[in-house]
C-alpha cells in the first residue's frame, strides 16, 4: 500500500531495537492502531467506516511481536521493535517488497559493522570506499615523487650536486648542475617574499 500524501518515515536501531517513527500530524492515540507481527508491521487510521492501512512496512528480518510497542503523539507515531536476532539491519525493508511511498531516512546509532541503513536500492561496499581512500591518502607528492625520480636514475656528479646544493642553501636550492654546484658554497635563497629565518 502507499503512504499517505506527504506522510515521511525515519528509522534507527541499536543492537537490540528497531525505531520506527512515522510522521503525521494532528493524531489522537484513539485514531491509530498499529499491528506487529514477526516480519510486518501495518498502520491503520480507525475511521467509522472501518480501518484505513495508513503503511505496511514488511521487515527485512524479523522481530519479536510480544516484546515490542508503540505509542501515538502529536506528530507522529513512535514504534519499538525487539529484534528476533542482534543483527544489524541495512534496510528496514526487505528490497523484494517495499511498499511504501514515503519519504524514509534512517539511522545507525550504534554502528554495530561498517553498514549505514539507507533507503536506496544500490548498495555500498563501505570497506571498498575506505580502502580507496586510504590509498589516496597515502599516494606519496607529485613533486616529491619526481624529485625522487630525478635522483634515483641520475648520475653519481649529478647525485653529489643535489645533495649539496640542497644541503647548502637550507632546502632552498635544488641543482642538478655540479659544475655549478661544485664551484663553492650553495647561497641560501628563499622564494620572493619570504625570509629565511635559522630556527636552529
Amino acid at each position: 500500500m502507499m503512504s499517505a500524501s506527504g506522510d515521511r518515515f525515519d528509522w534507527y536501531q541499536s543492537e537490540d531495537n528497531i525505531w520506527i517513527d512515522y510522521l503525521r500530524k494532528k493524531m489522537a492515540p484513539t485514531d491509530i492502531r498499529v499491528e506487529i507481527k514477526r516480519r510486518e508491521v501495518s498502520l491503520y487510521l480507525t475511521i467509522p467506516t472501518g480501518d484505513e492501512l495508513l503503511k505496511k512496512f514488511q521487515l527485512l528480518h524479523e522481530v519479536v511481536p510480544e516484546d515490542s510497542s508503540y505509542r501515538v503523539t502529536a506528530t507522529k507515531i513512535e514504534i519499538k521493535l525487539k529484534k528476533a536476532d542482534k543483527v544489524c539491519w541495512s534496510h528496514l525493508e526487505s528490497q523484494d517488497c517495499i511498499t511504501g511511498s514515503g519519504i524514509q531516512t534512517s539511522y545507525d546509532v550504534t554502528k554495530i559493522v561498517h553498514s549505514y541503513p539507507s533507503s536506496s536500492k544500490s548498495a555500498h561496499d563501505w570497506n571498498k570506499i575506505d580502502k580507496e581512500a586510504a590509498e589516496i591518502e597515502g599516494e606519496e607528492d607529485p613533486l616529491n615523487k619526481l624529485f625522487r625520480n630525478i635522483y634515483e636514475n641520475a648520475s653519481d656528479e649529478t647525485r653529489r650536486a643535489m645533495i649539496k646544493s640542497f644541503t647548502e642553501s637550507a632546502g632552498t636550492v635544488l641543482s642538478t648542475n655540479w659544475s655549478e654546484v661544485g664551484a663553492g658554497k650553495v647561497e641560501i635563497r628563499p622564494p620572493d617574499g619570504m625570509e629565511y629565518k635559522n630556527t636552529m
